[in-house]
């Protein structure tokens, strides 16, 4: 009987297999939790096998396993195997077993071991995200300052009107007019915002000269309002430094950069903490210090500036500057990623739709989703971002996406693994008889009068 059951299960298993092989549905469920898991995993510390994970990232990996334990083929697979697993039963006892759903059967728990390599071995498009060494969104309406010369720097409402027809309306003429009259009227915020759209080639021919000309007349206007800025004094100072770090209207010199950037920091202006931590970080202007980059980056970051909290966040997961501390850099990914979610809707630009996208398509400080990762990114490259075109490009290729070929193995390994256990005893191996099954059978014995026979095949024992 024990014969024709290993005969049996093996052509049932076999066949089987080979249904679940060609079966290329997936199930969208699955693969979001997957997106999920290898966030967890990036961020996770110690050995990534099941028993060393954190209860979230383990609950996570039991949440992909009972959706493939759904699977049809699957279910099909584990009824044939209880089946044949019952008639097994029937050989030594009457009694009906009764069989736990798939994903609670402790024989198949290698498979949360099998979901966690083929996570780990997912090729994604989505590359983690570049430092920026100095913001190029600000938040804005800190109120207004003005020069005797006439230049004045003001959130007005036609300003922000220009931005939202850039940057939210993509409506490139209308923006061109409206930052163009505020500039005329002594604006310096448009005339560097007119300066940036030449410089991204959104305006024609003879971009650079353009832009020279309109950032030189703008880091002129920072430099008249400076000494009279009163509370707007450490934003203009942090503005100042950040041309000169640029270089725009003016020689690249991180050394003056430096120096702007510690007056406003020492103030408490958040974004020239962050562009000082970069300095540091790079050692640029000044030796490179990697305690210091941390010190400055989460002092901005503790004041939710947005960047600073995904570099305080790097840092934090990577033991950089201090020591490796996961569940503080999940914390700060996500402040990151609110904090970039409510810049894209305030002001958003190229650069912050961007982030904002493949954050989202990769599942860093939030939840993983990749359709809406790619749409972000879209609206990026329709802004002419390079990187936003370049990764379209190159998730375009993915076209059998390398979370499918991930799922793909789950479901063939969970296979494998139920055709694998009677093949085990097919071919020699230690017959899988449960303890309270072998106690049945000895006391069945003993009650019989039969004794121990020495020369019993081991398998038993």
């Amino acid at each position: 009987m024990r014969d024709k059951l290993r005969s049996e299960a093996e052509n049932v298993m076999k066949n089987m297999l080979s249904e679940l092989q060609n079966n290329n549905q997936f199930d969208p469920q699955i693969e979001q939790l997957v997106l999920k898991l290898q966030s967890q995993l990036k961020n996770s510390k110690g050995k990534k096998v099941y028993g060393y994970l954190q209860p979230n990232v383990k609950k996570t990996v039991d949440q992909i396993v009972a959706e493939l334990a759904k699977n049809p083929v699957l279910k099909k697979m584990y009824d044939e195997w209880c089946a044949l697993e019952q008639q097994k039963y029937e050989t030594y006892t009457s009694a009906v077993q009764k069989f736990p759903p798939l994903e609670e059967n402790k024989i198949f728990k290698p498979i949360k071991n099998a979901v966690i390599r083929a996570v780990l071995e997912i090729e994604s498009p989505a590359q983690e995200l570049d430092s920026e060494m100095f913001l190029d969104s600000d938040e804005n309406d800190f109120g207004e300052a003005q020069s005797s010369s006439g230049v004045y720097i003001k959130w007005t409402e036609e300003y922000k009107s220009a931005c939202s027809e850039l940057y939210k309306n993509h409506d490139i003429p209308k923006a061109l007019e409206l930052f163009r009259t505020e500039a005329e009227k002594g604006n310096v915020l448009a005339l560097f915002d007119l300066g940036k759209m030449y410089r991204n080639g959104l305006l024609g021919k003879d971009n650079i000269p353009k832009a020279d000309e309109y950032f030189q007349k703008a880091l002129q206007g920072f430099l008249a309002l400076e000494p009279t800025a009163k509370r707007l004094r450490d934003y203009v100072q942090y503005r100042i430094g950040k041309m000169y770090a640029l270089g725009y209207g003016t020689e690249q010199g991180y050394t003056a950069a430096f120096e702007w950037f510690k007056k406003s920091a020492t103030a408490g202006n958040k974004f020239a903490q962050y562009s000082l931590g970069s300095l540091y970080f790079w050692g640029n202007g000044v030796p490179q210090n990697y305690e210091k980059a941390f010190e400055y980056y989460k002092l901005s970051a503790d004041q939710d500036n947005a960047y600073a909290c995904y570099e305080t966040a790097k840092m934090l997961r990577d033991g950089i500057g201090g020591e490796k501390d996961a569940e503080q850099a999940e914390i700060y990914f996500q402040k990151a990623y609110n904090g970039f979610l409510k810049i894209a809707q305030d002001s958003p630009d190229d650069k912050i739709i961007y982030r904002l996208g493949v954050m989202t398509f990769s599942g860093t400080g939030c939840d993983a989703d990749r359709e809406l990762g790619i749409e972000y990114i879209k609206q990026s490259a329709e802004l002419g971002n390079e990187y936003a075109q370049a990764f379209l490009e190159n998730s375009n290729r993915f076209a059998h996406t390398a979370t499918q070929n991930a799922v793909l193995s789950m479901l063939f390994s969970f296979g494998r693994l139920i055709s694998d256990d009677y093949n085990r005893s097919l071919h020699g191996q230690k017959l899988r008889t449960e303890h309270k099954l072998k106690a049945a059978i000895r006391r069945k014995k003993q009650a019989l009068g039969m004794k121990e026979n020495p020369l019993e095949n081991p398998q038993f024992k």
